[in-house]
């Protein structure tokens, strides 16, 4: 019976590890299914007339089979004028300061991966303020392949497509450290 009971255990751990084993790679496949952007915030803390930066990864991109890249253009409306909609739906009538991916970004050439296709899906952007208290930094990544020019946000020609996506980060500047 001692016997029978240790056969049953072992089945029973083979049955786990089997099933876990299956579950892991479901779950590798459902991430790698759809695109997704990622931000990540560079320093914790920020006070007036400190840069706040920030770091855009676009993990999957839409465009996966065109060699895609991909651009940040952050509102820079002031006060109380109007600013971005999350519906993009007055896009035409924001001021942007554009960011472009770490291929074409000079400045920033030598953060992150050195792999061609890996920088062109990496942008490095920041904003400073003037004054204390909450904030809220409002963009859109645009993912893009072809005739796109990546200054006007605008085609030259009629090859290629962009995926544009709203964000809003929120940010505490400090008067002082």
């Amino acid at each position: 019976m001692n016997t029978e009971i240790k056969y049953s255990y072992y089945l029973l751990i083979c049955i786990l590890l089997i099933s876990c084993a299956k579950s892991k790679k479901h779950e590798k496949q459902f991430e790698s299914d759809y695109p997704y952007t990622m931000i990540t915030r560079l320093n914790d803390s920020v006070v007036v007339g400190e840069y706040s930066k920030f770091h855009l990864l676009l993990g999957n991109p839409t465009f996966y089979d065109k060699n895609s890249s991909v651009q940040v253009a952050l509102d820079m409306s002031k006060g109380d004028s109007i600013h971005l909609l999350n519906d993009l739906s007055n896009i035409d009538s924001i001021p942007f300061r554009i960011f472009q991916n770490l291929e074409l970004d000079t400045l920033n050439k030598n953060f992150g991966k050195s792999d061609t296709i890996k920088r062109r899906r990496q942008v490095l952007f920041f904003k400073k303020f003037a004054k204390p208290g909450y904030k809220k930094i409002r963009g859109l990544s645009v993912e893009y392949y072809g005739d796109y020019n990546p200054l006007t946000l605008q085609f030259d020609g009629k090859d290629g497509d962009t995926i544009k996506q709203y964000f809003e980060i929120y940010v505490k500047v400090n008067d002082t450290i």
